[in-house]
């Protein structure tokens, strides 16, 4: 023992003895760690990752040239979810809580939740499918006539719990309405009620007089009279207050009280994706009898009138034309089918398709293994593969599509199936495939109805999914309720029952009272937000945008019984000069499309609660705009709950985008368009400071147009203005459905109905008319036109077979022009002049010209002044226009004789089958023929002997190729006749024109054109940003011919059509009127009225600025020339004060 402690007192020994023990330790620890508790460190280990939770950034400003902003940033307070803060046991009672204060306050929340509660609806079906107005409208107007808005205000809603006071009132809920009006900049009213009344007051410290003064509102001191008096100003607002539950059934109660309910019944609980499907059903279901009528109305063709009844049948009343339907469809129910509730969505594919136009719909192209084919081969394909016996051959020509092969073919299908002696091919086909229900096949089969459904989509979207067979809202619908593991269920009540059940709200302990249905939806709601959130538990979910300051003082305060749940006081995106440049700045949105999904979130460093940019700059420059997120470092685990935080990062606002629009010529262009195109409806007076002018004569379908201003000598825009136009500021958070409802077309199949979301400037490709005649004019003087030379203009062409281009001269007046130059021509707009040149020589007189202009000539200039290609500028919905294209040409042209040698692919050659190798051959060898110089019919004859052609087949292809074929796969004279007027395969927007007007006015110098100035840091700095601009000179044997076409242009404004227009002007400007067709309204059969343009540069001296305006169904092109006028007025004065300051 002695010796232990004398070993003891030796340090050496002592510390030997304590490095074993722990060591020992340390081995028990560790043993412990792997053996014992390894399983659960390795998981957590696994598991545990440090994660970013983004602090948003401030998009940066978007300024005009002067620095004025355009878009900016207003800081707004958000309540936001945070998940994994989320107790679970107090889930349900905060989820109550939050939601029932913000529905007190009258705050506007997210909610997608799929069941909705007291809906109002019809009775019956009949009535539903009736009326020609949805059920909202309905109840506004019936509130609004019988006087019952007064009434609705003073309603409350109270449901007082031991853990909640759930209190409503429709007159907050009508202020929350008139706040999102974009006219009512502040409401200084405060609403008390408690115990079912409802006090309203003035805001204290508010001039209320001078308020009621700006908004135009009665001078008597009651704030609920002002209430009422703004929400009958627009019915949207009294739509928009009916929109929740509570006041749908006040309403509902009220307009029961008073007996207007008769065909109206409250539900309970109704599944969105219900009224989603029975909305397109209905919408469907109307297309359907439209298009009925209309092929009543403007009557059939006679030979389907012969084939169907046998006569040519008087056109009567509408009873008698409801009648005929009736019979048509009773009939011929596999030509005329119907759509109904018991119809499958893959019938109402095949019926929409059946009303859509035949012709259409089998000219229409697509790319098939890397070759163009079109619907109309692909079912001659088809029905050979069948072995269907069809005497017919794909031949488009003149508005017909289907050839028979020969009269003897031709005879035996129309005795085999009973059809009209003297039937079309087109109507043969298109009766004996739908009544053989091919056509049903057809339309359906796997590699063509992706095709199928693009062409329906061009006329109408019936929101069918082709994979599936069944409508979208019904397979959403579907995959929502399986998300819920909800294997069986009866409607939607039992549907939330069960959810609420799943949520085990009854046994939830700190529940003590029983809910009422809207705060178990509060909890679905929530809890649904939660369940897509998925394993991001570290990412808020906004719940609430832009709540009141009062608002969010009360969820402080009440801190305590809102776990997981705060106020965040972000930047949202604002635009303060409301509608102005809307389509250059764009539009915000969601992260919501699967590209964008994957580029933004999947492959970028965004969330699903980003707002990113959909259209123009907003979407061009994200990157620049959306800056650098802050951000938290956070550990979570596998489930996404937060276990520590590492740190954080500020946010760094985005950059500023400085545009080259300035901010009051952009007003000015905008203010012009708006006003010129309400005055040119009505045949009114448009009033300037540079001269009023009185329209001729009302163009009532005048109500949309578009004109782009640029700088000719450096190819910056000055000003793009569209009418009618929208405001940004609604997509800033998410746009209600009832405002973009009020965005879309009145009718979707009228391509010319007002788009108020549509770029026209950028995105609307035109024929120009007269307003291109510049071009062919300085083509003919590169191929040595003498300006001076006269030519007798006589008024029209005869090009045999009915066609007689004309001047508009002879149109209008059976006048012609007589002895004109090329000047005259550009003044007078001279449709003759142009025929001439395109021919070489005078067609009524046989006179040679000296200079003839060809398509190719034509085309090769417009090429030059870049037509067709993009402008460059920086906003990526622009479009490019087309020029003619022979090629195009030869594509259909190959198409149909492709066709035909199909058809004839067993009895061609004797003695042998074509293969597709085969046919190939043929069409080589015959499209070489089509590029010789007019090859005979005997060289066809002998070469066709070479090819082994039989000799019964040799005179019809012979014929073919000679008449037909070499014809369509080159261009004729009248298409050259028709471009030189800018009319044919002309087609461009009004930005290339204006950049085309450009380039004539700075002496041939094509710019690439730009809307950015510069791009700074937030805070001004330079980010090293630069512009990358082309600019080249076209190739002119001679610049001084520019010269030339501008005396022209002079002319026009000095002399011609737009004199007195510009009578007052102080500046010399050139210019030059178009007005070209714009075909026929696909709805009422009727011809559009003409587009109006007007283009022109100034000061003529020495150009600074080039103008492109256009008025769809504006009538003639002096109709445009005031906006084009005002907007060069208002630069060059300011552009003069501006020099003046320096």
């Amino acid at each position: 023992m002695e010796k232990l402690i004398d070993k003891l007192k030796n340090r050496y020994s002592l510390l030997i003895i304590i490095i074993t023990v722990i060591f020992s330790i340390m081995a028990f620890k560790l043993a412990e760690i792997t053996i014992i508790h390894g399983d659960e460190y390795r998981e957590k280990a696994d598991n545990t990752k440090v994660k970013k939770i983004p602090t948003p950034a401030p998009r940066g400003n978007i300024l005009d040239v002067n620095g004025k902003v355009l878009a900016e940033n207003r800081t707004g307070f958000t309540v936001q979810i945070m998940k994994d803060e989320f107790i679970e046991n107090d889930k349900n009672v905060s989820s109550i809580k939050i939601m029932s204060l913000l529905e007190k306050q009258g705050e506007n929340y997210i909610d997608e939740f799929p069941i909705t509660l007291s809906s109002i609806d019809y009775k019956n079906e009949k009535d539903f499918f009736e009326a020609d107005t949805n059920i909202t409208d309905d109840i506004a107007e019936l509130l609004i006539q019988n006087g019952l808005v007064d009434d609705l205000l003073d309603m409350t809603y109270e449901h007082i719990t031991d853990f909640n006071e759930y209190r409503f009132s429709v007159a907050n809920r009508a202020l929350s309405a008139l706040n999102e009006a974009k006219e009512v900049l502040k409401l200084p009213i405060k609403i008390d009620y408690k115990d079912g009344k409802v006090d309203y007051k003035y805001k204290e410290g508010e001039d209320i007089e001078s308020w009621k003064e700006e908004l135009n509102l009665s001078k008597t001191k009651n704030p609920k009279s002002d209430i009422i008096q703004l929400l009958l100003r627009d019915n949207e607002r009294v739509k928009s207050l009916i929109s929740h539950p509570i006041v749908r059934k006040f309403s509902y109660e009220l307009l029961d009280k008073k007996g207007k309910v008769n065909n109206y019944k409250l539900v309970d609980y109704k599944f969105s994706f219900d009224n989603d499907y029975r909305d397109i059903k209905k919408n469907l279901m109307t297309h359907i009898e439209t298009e009925m009528l209309s092929l009543i109305d403007d009557g059939l063709t006679e030979e389907a009138e012969l084939e169907l009844f046998g006569e040519i049948k008087p056109k009567g009343t509408e009873a008698q034309k409801e009648n005929t339907i009736n019979q048509l469809k009773n009939k011929y129910p596999n030509i005329y089918p119907s759509i109904s509730f018991e119809t499958s969505a893959k019938q109402d594919f095949i019926t929409l398709l059946k009303y859509r136009n035949f012709k259409d719909m089998m000219i229409f192209g697509y790319e098939k293994e890397g070759e163009s084919t079109t619907l109309g081969l692909e079912l001659l394909s088809y029905l050979n593969n069948k072995n269907v016996e069809i005497p017919f051959i794909y031949a488009p020509d003149d508005g017909n599509i289907f050839e028979f092969t020969n009269d003897k073919e031709k005879n035996k299908f129309i005795n085999k199936n009973n059809l009209q002696k003297d039937i079309s091919a087109d109507a043969a086909i298109e009766i004996f495939i739908k009544e053989e229900k091919l056509f049903d096949e057809f339309v359906i089969l796997d590699d063509i109805k992706v095709n199928t459904q693009s062409f329906l989509l061009q006329y109408i979207n019936p929101k069918i999914s082709i994979s599936k067979w069944e409508y979208t809202s019904l397979i959403d619908k579907e995959k929502w309720i399986e998300s819920k593991n909800i294997k069986k269920y009866k409607d939607a009540e039992d549907v939330f029952e069960k959810l609420v059940e799943k949520s085990n709200i009854d046994k939830d302990k700190n529940i003590t009272n029983e809910l009422n249905i809207y705060e178990k939806r509060f909890i679905l709601l929530l809890n649904d937000l939660l369940t897509k959130q998925g394993y991001r538990a570290y990412e808020p979910i906004t719940i609430a945008y832009n709540i009141k300051d009062e608002t969010v003082a009360m969820i402080k305060e009440r801190n305590m019984y809102f776990p997981g749940i705060k106020t965040s006081l972000e930047p949202l995106r604002y635009y303060p000069m409301g509608e102005t440049a809307a389509h250059t700045l764009g539009y915000l949105g969601k992260i919501s499309q699967a590209d964008e999904i994957d580029q933004y979130i999947n492959k970028g460093d965004y969330s699903r609660n980003d707002i990113i940019g959909k259209t123009g700059i907003e979407k061009e420059f994200e990157d620049y705009l959306n800056g650098k997120d802050g951000h938290k470092l956070i550990e979570v685990d596998a489930f996404g709950n937060t276990h520590k935080t590492n740190g954080e990062e500020a946010p760094v606002p985005g950059n500023n985008v400085k545009l080259t629009i300035d901010y009051d010529l952009q007003k000015k262009a905008e203010e012009s368009l708006k006003e010129t195109i309400e005055k040119l409806q009505t045949g009114g007076t448009y009033e300037s400071e540079y001269g009023n002018y009185k329209f001729n004569k009302p163009y009532r379908n005048a109500k949309s147009g578009a004109t782009v201003a640029l700088n000719v000598k450096t190819g910056e825009v000055l000003a793009i203005a569209n009418y009618p136009s929208y405001d940004p500021n609604l997509f800033s958070t998410g746009i209600t459905l009832s405002d973009y409802e009020n965005l879309r077309p009145e009718n979707e199949k009228d391509p010319l109905a007002p788009r108020p979301l549509f770029n026209m400037a950028l995105r609307s490709t035109i024929p120009p008319g007269s307003s291109f005649k510049m071009l062919p004019a300085l083509a003919g003087l590169e191929k040595g036109l003498n300006p001076y030379e006269k030519v007798n203009s006589l008024g029209y062409v005869d090009l045999g077979g009915g066609t007689k281009p004309a001047c508009w001269i002879w149109n209008d007046y059976r006048g012609t022009h007589g002895p004109t130059n090329m000047y005259e021509a550009i003044e007078k707009s001279c449709n003759y002049y142009f025929y001439t040149l395109a021919a070489g020589k005078n067609l009524r007189t046989n006179r040679k010209f000296g200079v003839q202009v060809t398509v190719e000539d034509m085309r090769n200039m417009s090429k030059q002044f870049g037509l067709n290609e993009k402008t460059g500028i920086e906003i990526p919905e622009e479009k490019s226009g087309r020029v003619p294209n022979e090629e195009d040409k030869l594509v259909g042209a190959n198409l149909r004789l492709k066709s035909l040698l199909e058809s004839k692919k067993e009895s061609l050659v004797e003695g042998k089958k074509l293969k597709d190798k085969d046919i190939d051959e043929f069409m080589d060898i015959f499209s070489e023929w089509a590029n010789r110089e007019n090859m005979s019919a005997k060289e066809v004859i002998d070469e066709l002997e070479r090819l082994d052609v039989v000799e019964e087949e040799m005179s019809s292809l012979k014929d073919y190729l000679v008449y037909t074929y070499f014809r369509e796969a080159r261009f004729k004279l009248d298409d050259a006749l028709y471009t030189s007027i800018g009319q044919g395969q002309n087609a461009y927007t009004p930005i290339q024109i204006a950049n085309m007007v450009s380039t004539i006015a700075n002496g041939g110098y094509k710019n690439e054109l730009t809307i950015i100035d510069d791009i700074t840091s937030y805070d001004g700095k330079d980010i090293g940003y630069e512009k990358k601009q082309k600019r080249e000179r076209i190739e002119l044997k001679d610049y001084n011919y520019l010269e030339e076409i501008k005396k022209g242009m002079l002319q026009v404004v000095e002399r011609g059509s737009v004199k007195r227009i510009f009578n007052n002007f102080p500046v010399k400007v050139a210019g030059k009127t178009g007005t070209a067709q714009a075909g026929k309204n696909p709805v009422t059969k009727n011809d559009y009225d003409n587009y109006a343009w007007f283009v022109g540069f100034a000061p003529y001296d020495d150009p600074e600025i080039a103008v492109a305006t256009v008025i769809f169904q504006g009538g003639s092109g002096g109709n445009s020339a005031p906006i084009t006028r005002d907007i060069i007025g208002h630069y060059l004065e300011v552009n003069k004060d501006k020099k003046e300051e320096k």
